[in-house]
């Protein structure tokens, strides 16, 4: 999980540079001026989005339903854990 702050333009894990922020904030449509929340794929594109506080046992119902992620369930046997 990575949260941005679009005040600072930085992020929580320190992987993104002030340029790279504001080009995800333009690509996936985040106003500076909300709190929203997007789940993005291995595959870069959006796959779930939040506008609302995000409730983690929505979040890990998402996740586990990916497609990727019932072949990870298949193979492992467990669910996701945050």
């Amino acid at each position: 999980m990575l949260v941005l702050d679009t005040t600072a333009m930085t992020d929580s894990r320190g992987l993104f540079s002030s340029n790279e922020i504001s080009t995800l904030l333009e690509k996936f449509g985040i106003p500076s001026n909300e709190h929203i929340a997007v789940l993005i794929g291995k595959d870069g594109t959006e796959k779930f989005r939040w506008e609302t506080e995000v409730n983690i046992n929505e979040l890990v119902d998402v996740i586990d339903e990916m497609p990727m992620r019932k072949q990870e369930i298949a193979q492992r046997g467990m669910r996701c854990s945050i």
